[in-house]
C-alpha cells in the first residue's frame, strides 16, 4: 500500500528523519557558538599581548634614549673632552691626548649597544673625534654622510648650530646606499662661556630597536 504525502508526515520514518536532524544540528549549533565565542577570546588577548609588548618596547627605548641624553651630559664636562676641544693646534702632545680621548670614546661606545657611534667635532681644529678615527671635517663628511640630498654645506650648518640636545635625522651611507638614521645632537660649549667650541654628535642604533620590535610582535 502506498502512503500519501499525509501519511507520510505522520509516520515513523519521517519522524525519525526529523529527530536525526535535530541531533546532528544541535553540536554544529553549539560548534559555531563555541567557535565565536573562542575566536572573540583568542582576538581579545592578542590585541592586550600585542599593548603590553609594545609598552614594553616603548619602556625600553625610552630608557635607551634617557641613558643616551645622560651620557651626552658627562661628555660635556669629561676632562678628556673638555682638553681636546680647548685645543687650537694639533702637536706631538696633543696628538697622544686625541689618542686617549679616542680610546675614553671607544669604551664608552662599547658599554653601550644602543649607540651606532660617537663623534666630536671641534670648531677650532675643524676635525672630527670618534671611538674609531680622528679625521678633518671634511673627509669625515665623505666618509660618513656624503650623500645626493645632504650637501657639504649642509652638514657644517648642522655642525656650526646651536643644539640644546635633541633628536635630528641624519642621512647616514652604509654601503654607498643612504640611511637616514636618528641621532642625538648639542652644542658643547667654550670652557669660558663664550659660544660653542664644537658639537657632539651620536647616531643611534635603529636597527636594535627594530630588532626588538620584531622579537615582541613576534
Amino acid at each position: 500500500m502506498v502512503l500519501g504525502k499525509g501519511n507520510f508526515s505522520r509516520s515513523v520514518a519521517f519522524r525519525w528523519i526529523v529527530s536525526y536532524a535535530v541531533i546532528l544540528l544541535i553540536p554544529v549549533a553549539l560548534s559555531v557558538i563555541v567557535y565565536s565565542q573562542t575566536r572573540e577570546i583568542v582576538e581579545y588577548e592578542i590585541k592586550r599581548a600585542s599593548v603590553a609588548m609594545l609598552k614594553q618596547v616603548k619602556y625600553i627605548v625610552d630608557g635607551e634614549l634617557h641613558q643616551t641624553e645622560n651620557l651626552a651630559a658627562q661628555l660635556t664636562v669629561h676632562p678628556d673632552v673638555r682638553y681636546f676641544l680647548d685645543l687650537k693646534a694639533e702637536t706631538g702632545a696633543s696628538a697622544y691626548h686625541i689618542y686617549r680621548t679616542e680610546q675614553q670614546l671607544k669604551k664608552m661606545l662599547a658599554a653601550n649597544d644602543f649607540l651606532k657611534d660617537i663623534y666630536i667635532y671641534s670648531n677650532a681644529l675643524d676635525s672630527v673625534l670618534s671611538g674609531e678615527t680622528y679625521v678633518s671635517a671634511r673627509m669625515f663628511y665623505e666618509m660618513k654622510n656624503q650623500t645626493g640630498t645632504f650637501a657639504y654645506e649642509d652638514w657644517r650648518e648642522l655642525m656650526n648650530a646651536d643644539h640644546a640636545g635633541q633628536y635630528v635625522q641624519l642621512p647616514v651611507k652604509n654601503k654607498e646606499k643612504k640611511e637616514n638614521t636618528p641621532s642625538y645632537i648639542r652644542s658643547l660649549l667654550a670652557q669660558a662661556g663664550s659660544g660653542a667650541a664644537g658639537t657632539l654628535l651620536i647616531p643611534l642604533n635603529a636597527r636594535r630597536s627594530r630588532r626588538c620590535l620584531k622579537i615582541s610582535i613576534g
